[in-house]
């Protein structure tokens, strides 16, 4: 009698689709795979422009030696989708990649931010929703949060990892302190060929972020790094290459 052949990732599937019925009865949102197994109906142009931004972006550093991080992950949409397209282009590399945020909202206002003061508490994400996925995907080994206020986490961390280097780092705190230490930092451990990626600066929303990124312009100059945006995609607005 020939041997049965079983269909390759066949197991795995039927583990995964038990897993994740699991997980939507876990969040209480039991149409959940409905609509996540068919994003491509209900997601927006610009959502899906953002996405399509990030990966190209991605690919461009995809070589370089460094961790992912990211600065402002909110409900982690963005963190999770770099650690899911870094595990598909890279799947044995030491890379990790960390998130910071408060999950507390928007806090820290400076006289750079504008009318963007009045946005107190927005954004706030949950941790709770964010560790549940990280862990439904099995990426603990992979994604990592950091979490507090980054005035503070961000130089406790580097002083706790003198060893990191960054291939990738996405700034999206939006206000202007914060994102000042996070360039700093990032600029400071960013490999050659490294990206730096902007959110939101240079828009009118925003005024805190595009401050800090002409600021640091301004000092850097033309010299150390390559400015670039995507043609075809919102957001990010724009990003940086490091020569």
């Amino acid at each position: 009698m020939p041997e049965k052949i079983i269909e390759k990732f066949q197991r795995s599937d039927k583990m995964y689709l038990s897993k994740r019925r699991d997980l939507a009865e876990k969040l209480e949102i039991p149409e959940l795979w409905k609509i996540i197994d068919h994003f491509g109906l209900y997601t927006g142009v610009q959502t899906l422009g953002h996405s399509l931004a990030v990966f190209e972006i991605m690919k461009r550093c995809i070589t370089i030696p460094g961790h992912l991080v990211e600065f402002g992950c909110w409900n982690g949409a963005n963190l999770m989708f770099m650690a899911k397209v870094l595990q598909l282009l890279q799947p044995n590399t030491y890379k990790h990649v960390y998130g910071f945020d408060s999950f507390e909202g928007l806090q820290t206002f400076a006289a750079e931010d504008g009318n963007s003061r009045g946005s107190s508490g927005k954004y706030r994400g949950n941790e709770a929703v964010l560790r549940a996925i990280i862990d439904f995907f099995d990426m603990d080994e992979w994604v990592h949060i950091v979490k507090g206020n980054a005035l503070e986490t961000i130089p406790q961390f580097e002083k706790d990892n003198p060893h990191i280097l960054f291939s990738l780092a996405y700034i999206d705190f939006d206000l202007y302190e914060p994102c000042r230490v996070a360039l700093e930092y990032a600029a400071q451990r960013m490999a050659p060929g490294g990206i730096i990626v902007f959110d939101e600066a240079l828009t009118h929303l925003w005024p805190g972020e595009g401050q800090v990124l002409v600021e640091f312009l301004a000092e850097k100059g033309a010299g150390e790094y390559a400015m670039h945006t995507v043609p075809f995609a919102r957001q990010p607005t724009a990003y940086l290459v490091k020569k």
